[in-house]
């Protein structure tokens, strides 16, 4: 038994380090702060797709302050990247499932318009 987990231990260490590094974020290791900047960047990125807008670097500047203003939690660069990756990698499944017509695509909109639809 000890030399089986000896064994496998190296293995599942190399299986997290692929995930930690993969860019993948599971919703359920997400931190509350981290869930409403990747719910704010769905709706950006479902803004821009459902309108063909692409914002200017000056709009996307005023729309990660407000973004920030509204998470009021500082995240790293790298979580902040990973999660815009995968709210856009989450739009884009929804988007060529249903289109803008999809109800999350639709609620991701309508946060844009209440509350990051100003900022610009």
């Amino acid at each position: 038994m000890n030399r089986i987990y000896r064994s496998t231990l190296p293995a599942l260490a190399l299986v997290g380090a692929l995930f930690a590094t993969s860019g993948v974020v599971w919703s359920a290791t997400l931190t509350p702060a981290e869930q409403s900047y990747l719910d704010y960047h769905f709706a950006i990125a479902a803004e821009e797709i459902c309108t063909d807008t692409e914002f200017s670097q000056d709009q996307m500047t005023r729309l990660e302050m407000r973004v920030d203003a509204l998470v009021g939690e500082d995240l790293s660069a790298g979580t902040s990247l990973n999660l815009i990756q995968d709210a856009k990698e989450k739009l884009n499944d929804l988007h060529s499932g249903g289109g803008c017509t999809d109800p999350k695509i639709a609620a991701g909109r309508a946060v844009f318009d209440s509350e990051l639809k100003s900022a610009l």
